[in-house]
């Protein structure tokens, strides 16, 4: 650690003391104090009169020590030793892991009178000669099998403390431990005893897993484990065993018999103990657990328990899916905590170290009682057995918490050409049994119940009009003509239409070219007519010219335009997407401290079940949406949405929050390399914009009242424009610019108080793949063999917040920022075992409000090699 205190002034030359301070907060500290020596007042700064201070950590850390030598001075919660002129001391136990504030300055001496006026200046804050080792890792599996009844798998894995795998590379989170682990997993398959006709599936797991992790630091402190004494370094490591054994049961192959098919092969038995030691600095545990699990699943055919009432639709009278499974978990736990006196240095029994000893129930039934009605209910729940409570002198514990899920479907088919309807409702009921008072006994201690009930009622309604008006319209057109012999085909070129090799053909085109075909039945007298006048009539042709007949200038008669037009417009409107409209009510509430479970129609969600007293909090909440979409063009694409949300909660107070969200535009346009006649370059592109407005009002006590307490209003351009393309040679690029304003108005009286802020936001990203299996020439270089891929991006964020307070003063301006992101990044895969890659971090910031500037700047390279 380093710093340099630049050009002390004074109006007389005195000897000072240096302070710096460093830890959590004000109260929890690491202090350096040196003598200062400051100099009279320069117009110019004179850097011969700079101090430069080189700082150890390992001299804060030596606070921390047992001093065989009494050099360390102990004064209530502080601590401290002279070393030269330097003066290490410590408040309470800081440590450098967690220092959030660092102050600097100087104190004045105790036997002067003399009052300091100057200026002091600091700069060059540093770490200096930083942890920089290179994390390495190895990996060692062997995998073998004894036929097909047993198999033996052993790894060894060792990583050092610097090494960082590619999903934790990008944070911050450092590994300070050196580890090695050992696991060796056997298993036994057991079915291979027993006839294969049987469809038997019994495998027995035998685990151990070893593993020593060697830390960087002390336990808790900020002190390298290297300073430590022999006794001490021994003790502080971080080591584990497990012993694991499992045994399951199953059978995969339906047997004959229906009895065991409906039982033996639904059910499946497991059974596992873990015995588990692991040692600390600090903490020792030894862990005994034991855990059964049976399941049981049922699911019958529907087609064997229906009742056809008409056509398709049907009732079954029965439940077609059953869930069953049951844990029993017992845990013995013995454990140690590391205890220090001032005197002595031992192990003692960690207090609240109980045995556990429980069993979960799940239960799970689904019922289709119609084709359209779908239902199911669910419970959870959580004995513990530790707990006394019998049933016929069998010891069953007590129900600790319950989980209930009731959910109901009606999803009619009626009139689904026209519109589709769904309605839906679920009911989660959770419950608590809580211990308000201990005993010395099980029965003397006190249990209250305590939970909710959330009850959701929604449904959907969705129009689609876009189906009817395409039916609507298909009615008028009329079956394509086929080509009279002798006639030359038609034009396609300049009519907008797109060949039949082709495989989009708009919904518009194919009308108009559907209805330009006439039949020979709707040709009929006029047809015959012009046949008969041609016949009669001598061809007239221009000389070195030739007549070609085109049905595009063919005249229609007045009736026949009339539906043309007609045609064109419903088409046109046949493009509103289908209008979708849904409504949620979510009503729930609290309760607490009662002696009893509430009754199964409060379970329900049904209101004033309860008395008003024992309810905690009720929040009823309505919400409605509808949404639709319009192609104004077939690339330019506008979607539609609004939102209401009414949210009103009752306890000690009420409080109601109105929120809605209209307009909701978003609008998109692809294909915009066609429009720019970029095609050769620009693979795909689309620009996308959207508009929302969303407005928020709360009530607070008097929730009918029409004035409310405080207003939010956010006008969002998320994006403002946005653009997206896809080049050749597989080049990535994007820019977006985004605007949005949020004002929150607080009411009162007198003077309303409004916060506003504004943000503006420009993103852009610019990713580039390459991939040369024969490699590349570079100049001066040779050839470089690429055999897989490199990949570039570099990524743009610039950012502008202003942010105002405007109450009964002038308009103040709280926050005026803006923060510069640039992100430039490339990786390379060398082959499908090596990789390699650098990314890089450029922020710069300007605070105005404070005239505050940061720039920082970060650069890592990585490679990563698998063996």
């Amino acid at each position: 650690y380093s710093e340099r205190a630049r050009g002390i002034s004074t109006t007389d030359s005195l000897t000072q003391e240096l302070i710096i301070r460093l830890g959590a907060d004000s109260t929890t500290f690491y202090e350096i104090r040196h003598p200062l020596e400051t100099q009279d007042y320069l117009d110019v700064m004179d850097k011969s009169g700079w101090h430069s201070f080189e700082i150890d950590f390992s001299d804060l850390t030596y606070l921390k020590f047992q001093d065989e030598t009494n050099t360390l001075i102990k004064e209530g919660d502080y601590t401290y030793y002279q070393k030269g002129d330097y003066t290490f001391g410590m408040y309470k136990n800081p440590t450098l892991s967690v220092t959030r504030e660092i102050y600097l300055g100087i104190e004045q001496p105790e036997h002067t009178t003399e009052v300091f006026t100057g200026r002091l200046y600091f700069d060059d804050i540093r770490v200096a000669d930083p942890y920089e080792d290179i994390g390495f890792a190895s990996q060692a599996t062997f995998h073998t099998s004894f036929a097909d009844f047993s198999t033996l798998d052993i790894g060894l894995d060792w990583r050092t403390q610097n090494f960082q795998n590619n999903a934790t590379r990008s944070r911050t989170v450092l590994n300070r431990s050196e580890t090695t682990s050992l696991n060796i997993m056997n298993t036994y398959f057991l079915h291979k005893f027993f006839p294969a006709e049987w469809g038997l599936s019994l495998p027995l797991t035998l685990k151990r897993n070893q593993s020593l992790g060697i830390p960087r630091f002390k336990a808790n402190s900020d002190i390298l484990r290297e300073d430590l004494n022999k006794e001490e370094k021994e003790r502080e490591k971080n080591q584990s065993l497990m012993y694991y054994a499992a045994l399951s049961f199953r059978q995969n192959k339906t047997p004959k018999s229906k009895i065991l098919e409906y039982t033996i092969k639904n059910t499946s038995l497991s059974a596992n103990v873990t015995k588990k030691f692991t040692l600390t600095p600090t903490i020792a545990d030894t862990t005994l657990t034991y855990k059964v699990i049976h399941d049981y699943n049922l699911s019958i055919p529907k087609d064997k328990i229906d009742v056809a009432l008409w056509s398709d639709y049907k009732f079954f009278f029965m439940p077609n899916t059953f869930n069953n499974k049951l844990t029993f978990n017992n845990t013995i736990p013995r454990s140690w905590m590391w205890n220090i006196t001032d005197t002595l240095a031992f192990w003692k029994t960690r207090p609240q170290t109980k045995e556990t000893k429980t069993i979960a129930t799940y239960s799970f039934i689904k019922y289709d009682i119609f084709s359209d009605v779908v239902t199911s209910y669910k419970l959870t729940t959580n004995r513990d057995l530790m707990l006394k409570n019998t049933i016929y002198d069998i010891p069953i514990g007590k129900e600790k918490d319950r989980n209930q899920v009731i959910t109901f479907d009606y999803s009619p088919k009626y009139l689904d050409k026209i519109f589709s309807f769904n309605f839906d409702s679920d009911v989660n009921y959770v419950e608590i049994h809580k211990k308000i008072s201990q005993g010395t006994t099980g029965e003397d201690e006190i249990f209250k119940y305590e939970g909710r009930v959330s009850r959701n009622i929604g449904g959907s309604l969705t129009l689609k009009n876009y189906d009817l008006l395409m039916s609507l319209t298909s009615k008028f057109q009329k079956p394509a003509t086929k080509p009279t012999p002798g006639k030359t085909e038609e034009k396609t070129e300049g009519t907008g239409f797109k060949d039949e090799g082709r495989t989009e053909i708009g919904r518009t085109e194919i009308l108009e070219r559907e209805l330009e075909q006439k039949t020979e039945e709707d040709i009929g007298e006029e047809e015959k007519k012009e046949e008969t006048t041609l016949r009669e009539e001598p061809e007239k042709e221009l000389e070195g010219e030739e007549t070609i007949i085109d049905s595009t200038e063919v005249a229609l008669p007045e009736k026949e335009k009339g539906i043309s037009i007609f045609l064109r417009a419903l088409a046109y409107i046949s493009n509103l997407q289908n209008i979708k409209l849904t409504y949620n009510n979510t009503y729930k509430t609290d309760y607490e401290q009662r002696d009893e479970r509430p009754g199964f129609a409060y379970q329900l969600g049904l209101p004033h079940i309860l008395k008003e007293e024992e309810i905690k909090i009720e929040i009823n909440n309505d919400k409605i949406t509808a949404s639709t979409g319009f192609p104004i063009l077939h690339n330019l694409q506008t979607s539609w949405r609004f939102s209401k949300d009414i949210k009103k909660t009752f306890g000690n107070v009420s409080k109601k929050t109105v929120g809605t969200v209209f307009p909701d535009v978003g609008i998109t346009l692809t294909e915009f390399e066609r429009i720019i006649k970029a095609g050769n370059i620009l693979t795909s592109s689309r620009i996308t914009s959207s508009y929302v407005l969303t407005k928020r009002q709360t009530f607070s006590g008097n929730i009918n009242s029409d004035k409310p307490q405080s207003e939010q209003k956010v006008i969002a351009f998320r994006p403002l424009i946005s653009w997206n393309g896809n080049w050749v040679h597989n080049i990535t690029s994007s820019i977006s610019l985004n605007y949005n304003e949020t004002k929150n108005t607080t009411f009162y009286e007198t003077d309303d108080i409004v916060h506003k802020e504004t943000r503006k936001s420009i993103n852009s990203n610019f990713g580039w793949t390459f991939s040369a299996a024969k490699g590349i020439k570079i100049p001066l270089l040779g050839k470089i063999q690429f055999q897989n891929e490199v990949s570039a991006d570099i990524g743009f964020n610039l950012e502008q917040v202003y942010k105002t307070i405007k109450g009964r003063e002038d308009l103040i301006v709280d926050r005026d920022m803006i923060n510069l992101t640039i992100t430039p990044g490339a990786s390379y895969k060398f082959s499908k075992d090596i990789r390699g890659g650098l990314t890089s971090n450029y922020e710069w910031s300007h605070d105005k409000k404070k005239d505050l500037k940061i720039k920082t700047f970060r650069l890592s390279v990585w490679v990563e090699i698998l063996f």
